[in-house]
């Protein structure tokens, strides 16, 4: 549990340090299965400001599969 909330600050200070910076932009990727469909969602920010958002379903989708994704596009 310490190493959560140290990560956690951690990834509040980048955040709080991107506000302050304006070449600083960050992105957040996060991906669910659930029944076989897959859910992919990515977020851009510049500061506060989002620049890009979307969302993927894709259906019929196994275990195996979005783990060789995600392999192949190094996502941990």
């Amino acid at each position: 549990m310490k190493a959560k909330i140290t990560h956690w600050k951690k990834l509040d200070k980048i955040f709080d340090n991107s506000i302050l910076n304006p070449n600083i932009i960050i992105v957040i990727a996060d991906i669910s299965i659930k029944n076989n469909i897959t859910t992919s969602i990515l977020h851009i920010y510049n500061g506060q400001d989002i620049v890009v958002k979307t969302i993927y379903h894709t259906m019929n989708v196994t275990f195996t599969e979005a783990k060789l994704f995600a392999i192949k596009c190094r996502i941990n």
